[in-house]
């Protein structure tokens, strides 16, 4: 079984291959590599900075504030 920093590092992997599937413009793998990340890191329980690493935090954002 894997460590939950185990966890994390596969996690961090797993957004350079959806970078780079997204680059080649193949948006299935991207969305099924980003749905199973999503999954994993909430049933973890990622801390959310690793969260915001991974997803953004575009969602939580006011208007006026700068989008990451």
């Amino acid at each position: 079984m894997l460590s939950p920093e185990q966890i994390k590092e596969k996690l961090f992997e797993e957004a350079q291959v959806f970078n780079a599937y997204y680059d080649a413009k193949k948006y299935g793998p991207a969305k099924r590599i980003y749905d199973t990340a999503r999954l994993i890191s909430a049933f973890v329980d990622l801390p959310e900075p690793d969260r915001i690493l991974l997803f953004g935090n575009r969602s939580y954002k006011e208007d006026h504030e700068e989008l990451t």
